[in-house]
C-alpha cells in the first residue's frame, strides 16, 4: 500500500503557529536559516511506526517538518542495505514528541551490518540543512544497536542540528561524512550496559571530503566546522577504545562546553586502521570541557592544527592526557606506508643544512660521496637517503665522514604489479588473478595512485578499479601505445613514476638525507601547496594549547611518551605547537546560533562594567604618545537568554561621545585599536555597548575615564635583528646580483617605538652605502617593509645599497640601517646567446654515439652555450632525420641542463636522427642559429646476424687518458672507444675486474657485469688492497646477444696508500682592525696554511652582519668593513677554512668606530642612543641640575646630580650600584633654570 498524505498535515504560516513579532531577530544567519519555516508545512505521522514515517517523509518538502508522535517502538531493518527511514535531498525537520518516558522512544533493532542500515539516514543534501531532534533512541537488551550508527548523514548537509535526543546503550550514535556544518546540541549519550562493542563512539567518526578539504582556505573560529555542544556524554565501562568522537579525512570540528565521563577524542592525521586511505583531519577546537572518569588519554591528535584549551581535567587519564604522534609511525598503513623519509607522498625535507649537496664521486656509483662534509660515522643511519637528480631513494645503511652507503630504489613506490590479461589496444586494464576491494587506489580521495605500463612506457592516474581491473583518468599517455595489449607488464604506483630511474650516484647528483618531516597531514599542517598530489609543501599552522588543567594542575599538549623514538624530531614543540595562547585566535560564537532557533529573547543584554583604555586588561592607561591609534579593552557583557553576540563601540573627545567613530560593530571581540588622525593634547574617550544573539543592544554603554594624546619626544628605535635591510623585492631573503640596470628592491624588518609607534618606513639608494652621495634621495614610504624603485639607469659592475629609516608616530625618524649591496650583472641583455659548440649523440657526456638499437629513445648531450651579458638559463632542443629539421620532435624546453633523452618516440630502423640544440639566456632570448649533432643510426636488428661484435681496441682506465694508480679502496674506472655492429648492433658492453690480465684472476674482484651503452665505467662498493694491481677487461655485445671474439684488458692500475687526510684546522693570529675611521675599518689576520676569509661583525656578538666570503685561499687576510655607525663599538670574529674544509674561527674581538667630525646638536639630550653603557646626558644651565631615570613602568630606577658639569653621565646602574638591563629607560633632565625635557634612551648591554 503507497503512503496516503496524512490528514493532521496543515499549512502553517509563521503568524498563525506562534506570535513572532516580538522576536527581533536581527542576524544575517539566523534569518537565513528559519526564513524557509516561514511558510513550511508540518507532516504529523500517524504513529511511530517506521513505515508511517516514511510516508510522513516522502510527502514533505524543504522546510517542511515531520512530526513522531509519543510512543515506544522498535525499528528494524527490512531490505538490505536500506535504512529504516530515508531521507533523500530533503531540507527537513525529524522532530520527536520529547526524550521523557512519555515522549518518542525508538528501540534499535537494525541489526549489524555496518553502512546505510541505519534507523534514520540522510544522503544528497548538497547545500540544505537537516534536524532531528526530541527523540529517544534506546538500544537496550540488544547487543547490535546502534551497530551502523543512529543518524547517518552523507554529502553536504549546511547548517544542520541535531538536538535534545537521548542514545541509551548503542554502539554509535551519528555518523557524517562529506564536506558538512551544523552543530550536535544537548544530547546525552549513556553506554550502561556491557555489550561486547569493541569500538563504540557519541559521534562514531566525522569523515569529510578528503582531498577537497586540504584544498580549502583555513576556517579557524568560524562557523565552517561541525560543532558538539552543550551534551553529555558516559562510558559506564572504562575501556581503552572508547572515542567520545572521531575527526579524519579532512573534517574540521569545535568540541565545546561538554561534559564527558570515561572516554577520549581521536583527531586523526593520514591513514586510519579502519581506511587506509584517508586523508588527516584538517583543524579540531576542543575547549572549555569539564571532563572526567578514566581512560588512557584525552585527546589523541596526529594529525591536522587546533587548539585546546580551558579544559578542566579529573580523575586518572593517564600517562596521555593530550598527547600528540603519527599513526604511521612507527606502524605504517596498507597504502600510504610509514613516514620514514621514503615515502614520495611526505614533505621530506633535508634533515638540516649539513644533510644536503651534490655527489662528488663518478658516474654510477654505488655510494654516495660528498667530500665536503665532515659527517660522523653511522649517524645517518637508519634515515632515508634521496638522488633528487634520478629520483631514487633508500634508508641509510652506514656512513663515514664524506660516504653515505643505501641501496637505491625508485622514489616513487610501486604498490603491485601483474600483466594485462585483457585483449590488445585495451584502455582498460584487465588483471584476472587480482581480487582488488572496490575503489582500492580510487583517484577522488587520494589523487596519488597511478598505473604504470611498464612495457608500453605509458602512465595513467587511477581513476577506479574493480576485483581485477583499473581505469585511469584520461587514460594513459607518454607512452608507445598508450593503450594496453596482451602480456604488457604493469606497476600500480603510489606517487607518479618517472621513467630511466637509475638507481645509482653520478657525478653533480643532488641528494638529502631525510626522516619524512612534514609527514603527509602531519600536526602542525594544513592546505596542501597545489592541486591532485601536489602536496607540498603543506601550510605551515601549529597547535596551541593553553589553560588547561588535570586534577587542578596545568596540563600541557606533549609528544606521546612511546612514540618519542620513532618521531625522531618530526614533531617538535616550538615549531609544530605551542603551549601558549593562540595569537589572533578567537573562538566562534557561544552558543552557535543555531542552538537558538527555538529562544524567544526579548530582553537586551547588560553592557560590560568596566572599560580600559590601553591594550592591558590590568592598568587603564591614562595617555598615549600615538597619533595614529587608539586602543582599548573591556570585561565582558551578558545575557542569561541568548547570549552575547557582539559588542558596538564608539569614540569622542567626550564621555559618550561620537565624534571621531559614530557606533560600529565590531564582532564577539573584548578589545579594540581604532585609527584616526589624531589630536595633540585632546583625551579620547571608549564607549561600549553589548550585543546578545538575537541582535538587541544593551540599553546603557561602558565608557572609558578618557587617554590623553601626548607628544613622543624620542625617535624609533630599529633594535637587534630589526635592524636588518636585505637587497631584493622578497621578505626576508637577501640577494646579492641583480640583471636589472632599471629596478632595485629591498626588503627589512620591522622597526618599533613603545610610545607612538611606527607609522612608516623612508629609503635612499647610494652607490657609496651610508656616507656617500645618494642615487634617490631619501622617499618616504607608509607602514611598508618593501620598496621597489623603477627607471633607474644603473651600471653593469657597480654595487648599489638601500637605506632606510623607519618614522615614528610622532614624526621622528631613526637612525638608518643598511643593505650589504646588490651588483648589477648585466644590462637588459639584448644579444641573443651563443648556442653550445658541439652536440654528442647518446646520454654518456662528451661521448658521441653512431647508432642506437632502441626503436623509443634518443639521447643527447653537449657543451655548455655561452652569454657574457646574462649568462645561460636553459636550452632547448629538436630532433629530426636531417640536421636541423624538428619532424621526429619539435622544439622543447629543459632547464639548465646538458644532456637530455626523449622517450616515447616512434623511430624507424635504418634512419639517422639528428638533435639541435639553442641556447636561452637570462634575459630569456634564444640563440639565433642551432647547434646540431652528426647523427645516430638507428640499427634494424638482423635477426640472422651471426658474426661477432668487432673487438674493443684500447682500455683505458681512469675516465679520460690512461692512468696508472688510485688510491680509492672502494673504487675504479676506465674508459674505451666505441665499436659498431653494422647488422644488430651493439646492445651493450661487459665488464670484470680482477688482479690478472686474463684467466681466473681476470674477474676475481668483480665478476662480468652489465654496463649498458656506456663507454666509461666507475665501479664502485670494491674491496681492494694497497700496493696490488688491478685490470679492467671489456667486451661488446650486439644485439642478437653475440659478444667480441676477444677481450681487451686495460694495462692496470695500481691502488696506492692515499695521502694523509688534513683533519687539522688552521692556526688564526696575528687579528688587529686597522684603519678604524667612523663608518669603516679593515680586519686583518694571517694562517699558518692557506685558507680562505671571512669575518662575521655587528653591534653585538650575535654577529647580524658578515662580509662576502673571499674564496681564493691566503696565508694573509684582509677584509674591509663598510657602513658602520660613527662613535659605536662593533664585535667580530674570523673565520677561515683550509682546502680540506677544516674551518677555524676566532674568539671576539671589538672596536669602536671613532665619532662624527660635527659636534652632536643643541637637541639631542641624551647620547650615545641605544648606548652600550654609559649615557650622558645635558641641557642648557646643566650644572646643579637633575636627571631622574625610569623604566617604562614608571618605577624610577636613579637620580643623578653634579653641581658643576654641563653633562651628567649614567653608568647603567641602578640607586643599589647594580646593572640594570638592556631595554627601553625614560629619563626626565630639569635644569637649574627649571626647565625640564624627557625623552626615552635604548640599553643595548
Amino acid at each position: 500500500m503507497g503512503c496516503v498524505k496524512n490528514a493532521d498535515t496543515r499549512f502553517a504560516r509563521a503568524t498563525t503557529r506562534r506570535n513572532m513579532k516580538s522576536l527581533k531577530i536581527r542576524l544575517f544567519l539566523f534569518t537565513i536559516f528559519l526564513a524557509p519555516a516561514l511558510y513550511a508545512d508540518i507532516h504529523t505521522s500517524t504513529s511511530t511506526d517506521q513505515g508511517a514515517v516514511q510516508c510522513a517523509v516522502d510527502a514533505a518538502s524543504d522546510g517542511d517538518t515531520v512530526e513522531i508522535p509519543a510512543g515506544t517502538v522498535a525499528w528494524t531493518t527490512r531490505k538490505s542495505n536500506t535504512p529504516c527511514v530515508l531521507v533523500d535531498n530533503k531540507s527537513i525537520t525529524i522532530k520527536g514528541a520529547g526524550i521523557g518516558p512519555s515522549g518518542t522512544i525508538i528501540q534499535d533493532n537494525t541489526g549489524t551490518s555496518w553502512g546505510p542500515e541505519s534507523p534514520i539516514n540522510f544522503r544528497n543534501g548538497t547545500g540544505k540543512s537537516l534536524r532531528v531532534t526530541g527523540i529517544k533512541f534506546d538500544g537496550s537488551g540488544n547487543n547490535n544497536a546502534g551497530k551502523s550508527s543512529i543518524i547517518w548523514a552523507s554529502g553536504s548537509w549546511l547548517d544542520f542540528r541535531i538536538d535534545h535526543c537521548v542514545f541509551l546503550n548503542l554502539e554509535t550514535a551519528v555518523y557524517l561524512t562529506g564536506f558538512q556544518t551544523g552543530v550536535i546540541d544537548h544530547c546525552t549519550y549513556y553506554l550502561i550496559e556491557e555489550h561486547g562493542y569493541s569500538n563504540p563512539h557519541f559521534i562514531a567518526s566525522v569523515f569529510g571530503d578528503g582531498v577537497n578539504a586540504w584544498k580549502r582556505p583555513l576556517t579557524i573560529g568560524t562557523s565552517n566546522a561541525i560543532f558538539m555542544e552543550d551534551n553529555y556524554i558516559e562510558f559506564n565501562q572504562i575501556a581503552t577504545n572508547d572515542p567520545i568522537y572521531a575527526v579524519k579525512n579532512g573534517a574540521s570540528t569545535v568540541f565545546r562546553h561538554n561534559t564527558t565521563k570515561n572516554g577520549f577524542v581521536e583527531v586523526w592525521g593520514t591513514c586510519t586502521p579502519q581506511a587506509g586511505t584517508t586523508r588527516g583531519m584538517v583543524n579540531n577546537e576542543f575547549y572549555e570541557n569539564t571532563i572526567g572518569g578514566e581512560s588512557y588519554a584525552m585527546v589523541g591528535i596526529s594529525g591536522g592544527t587546533g587548539v585546546v584549551f580551558n579544559n578542566t581535567i579529573t580523575g586518572d587519564y593517564s600517562p596521555d592526557r593530550f598527547s600528540l604522534w603519527i599513526y604511521r609511525s612507527p606502524w605504517g598503513c596498507d597504502f600510504y606506508g610509514p613516514c620514514d623519509g621514503t615515502n614520495p607522498l611526505d614533505g621530506n625535507t633535508a634533515f638540516d643544512s649539513t644533510a644536503a649537496g651534490a655527489h662528488t664521486g663518478g658516474n654510477n656509483g654505488a655510494v654516495l660521496e660528498c667530500s665536503t662534509k665532515s659527517w660522523a660515522n653511522n649517524q645517518w643511519v637508519g634515515y632515508a637517503a634521496w638522488n633528487m637528480t634520478d629520483y631514487s631513494k633508500g634508508f641509510v645503511t652506514a656512513n663515514t665522514s664524506t660516504t653515505i652507503t643505501v641501496t637505491l630504489s625508485e622514489g616513487y613506490v610501486i604498490r603491485d604489479t601483474g600483466t594485462h590479461t585483457g585483449t590488445a589496444n585495451a584502455t582498460v586494464l584487465t588483471c584476472s588473478g587480482k581480487s582488488w576491494p572496490s575503489m582500492l587506489y580510487r583517484w577522488p580521495d587520494q589523487g596519488c595512485f597511478y598505473i604504470y605500463n611498464v612495457t608500453d612506457g605509458s602512465i595513467g592516474k587511477i581513476t577506479a578499479n574493480s576485483a581485477n581491473t583499473i581505469t585511469a583518468s584520461g587514460g594513459l599517455s607518454g607512452g608507445t601505445n598508450n593503450t594496453w595489449n596482451t602480456g604488457d607488464m604493469f606497476q600500480v604506483c603510489l606517487s607518479s613514476p618517472r621513467i630511466g630511474v637509475q638507481k645509482d650516484w653520478d657525478t653533480g647528483d643532488v641528494f638529502k638525507i631525510t626522516n619524512g618531516y612534514p609527514c603527509l597531514d602531519q600536526v602542525g599542517r594544513w592546505r596542501d601547496a597545489g592541486p591532485d598530489d601536489n602536496y607540498h609543501p603543506q601550510a605551515f599552522e601549529p597547535y596551541y594549547a593553553w589553560g588547561n588543567t588535570y586534577n587542578g594542575a596545568s596540563e600541557n599538549l606533549k609528544i606521546r611518551d612511546w612514540h618519542l623514538s620513532y618521531l625522531n624530531g618530526i614533531i617538535l614543540e616550538g615549531r609544530d605547537f605551542y603551549n601558549m595562547v593562540k595569537p589572533g585566535y578567537a573562538p566562534y560564537t557561544y552558543p552557535h546560533p543555531l542552538t537558538l532557533q527555538d529562544v524567544v529573547d526579548t530582553s537586551s543584554p547588560i553592557a560590560p562594567a568596566v572599560v580600559r583604555d590601553g591594550t592591558s586588561t590590568v592598568t587603564d592607561v591614562a595617555f598615549t604618545y600615538s597619533t595614529t591609534s587608539l586602543a582599548a579593552n573591556w570585561n565582558s557583557g551578558s545575557d542569561p537568554d541568548s547570549g552575547i553576540y557582539g559588542y558596538i563601540i564608539a569614540v569622542g573627545t567626550s564621555a559618550g561621545g561620537t565624534g571621531l567613530v559614530g557606533w560600529t560593530s565590531i564582532g564577539n571581540f573584548t578589545s579594540t585599536r581604532t585609527y584616526a588622525g589624531l589630536v595633540t593634547g585632546a583625551t579620547y574617550y571608549f564607549s561600549v555597548k553589548a550585543v546578545n544573539i538575537v541582535g538587541l543592544v544593551s540599553t546603557g554603554a561602558a565608557v572609558s575615564d578618557g587617554q590623553c594624546v601626548i607628544t613622543d619626544g624620542t625617535p624609533p628605535f630599529w633594535g637587534g635583528a630589526g635592524s636588518s635591510v636585505r637587497d631584493g623585492a622578497v621578505a626576508g631573503v637577501d640577494i646579492s646580483t641583480t640583471i636589472s640596470t632599471a629596478q632595485l628592491s629591498a626588503n627589512w624588518d620591522a622597526a618599533t617605538d613603545a610610545e607612538s609607534g611606527i607609522s612608516g618606513y623612508k629609503y635612499a639608494i647610494g652607490i657609496a652605502g651610508f656616507g656617500g652621495g645618494y642615487l634617490v634621495n631619501w622617499t618616504t614610504l607608509g607602514n611598508v617593509l618593501t620598496a621597489t624603485r623603477g627607471s633607474l639607469t644603473l651600471v653593469v659592475g657597480s654595487t648599489y645599497y638601500f637605506s632606510v629609516k623607519s618614522i615614528n608616530g610622532a614624526g621622528l625618524e631613526s637612525d638608518l640601517s643598511n643593505s650589504n649591496g646588490v651588483l648589477v650583472i648585466s644590462t637588459a641583455d639584448a644579444t641573443a646567446p651563443n648556442p653550445p659548440a658541439n652536440v654528442y649523440d647518446g646520454a654518456s657526456t662528451g661521448i658521441d654515439s653512431v647508432s642506437t638499437i632502441s626503436s623509443s629513445t634518443l639521447s643527447a648531450n653537449w657543451t655548455a652555450g655561452t652569454d657574457a651579458e646574462s649568462g645561460i638559463t636553459g636550452y632547448r632542443y629538436a630532433i629530426g632525420t636531417t640536421a636541423g629539421a624538428t619532424n621526429t620532435a619539435a622544439w622543447a624546453t629543459i632547464g639548465n641542463l646538458l644532456t637530455v633523452t626523449r622517450n616515447g618516440l616512434a623511430l624507424s630502423a635504418g634512419t639517422t636522427y639528428y638533435f639541435s640544440i639553442k641556447s636561452i639566456n637570462g634575459n630569456n632570448l634564444v640563440s639565433a642559429t642551432a647547434a646540431n649533432s652528426n647523427g645516430q643510426y638507428v640499427v634494424a636488428i638482423d635477426t640472422s646476424d651471426i658474426t661477432a661484435p668487432p673487438n674493443i681496441a684500447q682500455v683505458r682506465d681512469g675516465l679520460s687518458s690512461d692512468v696508472d694508480s688510485s688510491t680509492s679502496l672502494t673504487q675504479l674506472s676506465a674508459n674505451w672507444d666505441e665499436v659498431i655492429d653494422p647488422e644488430s648492433g651493439i646492445a651493450r658492453y661487459w665488464y670484470a675486474i680482477g688482479t690478472q690480465q686474463s684467466g681466473a684472476g681476470a674477474s676475481d674482484t668483480r665478476g662480468w657485469t652489465d654496463n649498458g651503452q656506456s663507454t666509461s665505467l666507475t665501479a664502485t662498493g670494491l674491496t681492494l688492497s694497497q700496493n696490488v694491481t688491478y685490470y679492467i677487461s671489456v667486451k661488446a655485445e650486439n644485439g642478437v646477444g653475440m659478444q667480441s671474439a676477444s677481450t681487451a684488458t686495460s694495462n692496470g692500475q695500481v691502488v696506492l696508500p692515499p695521502a694523509p687526510p688534513d683533519t687539522s684546522s688552521p692556526a688564526i693570529s696575528g687579528i688587529s682592525a686597522q684603519n678604524v675611521a667612523a663608518t669603516g675599518a679593515t680586519i686583518v689576520w694571517t694562517t699558518d696554511e692557506l685558507s680562505d676569509s671571512l669575518v662575521e661583525y655587528g653591534r653585538t656578538v650575535n654577529y647580524d652582519k658578515s662580509t662576502i666570503k673571499d674564496i681564493v685561499l691566503r696565508i694573509s687576510h684582509s677584509m674591509a668593513l663598510a657602513n658602520l655607525l660613527p662613535g659605536s663599538e662593533y664585535h667580530f670574529r674570523v673565520i677561515s677554512v683550509d682546502a680540506g674544509g677544516n674551518e677555524a674561527a676566532s674568539a671576539d674581538y671589538t672596536f669602536t668606530t671613532s665619532a662624527p667630525a660635527q659636534p652632536i646638536p643643541e637637541t639631542v639630550h641624551a647620547y650615545p642612543n641605544p648606548a652600550k653603557g654609559a649615557v650622558k646626558f645635558r641641557i642648557a644651565n646643566m650644572a646643579g641640575g637633575e636627571v631622574a631615570v625610569y623604566a617604562v613602568s614608571g618605577r624610577l630606577i636613579r637620580k643623578l646630580t653634579d653641581a658643576s658639569a654641563a653633562e651628567i653621565e649614567w653608568d647603567g646602574k641602578n640607586a643599589a650600584g647594580e646593572k640594570v638591563g638592556r631595554g627601553i629607560y625614560i629619563y626626565k633632565i630639569t635644569s637649574t633654570a627649571g626647565d625640564t625635557v624627557t625623552g626615552k634612551i635604548a640599553l643595548t648591554k
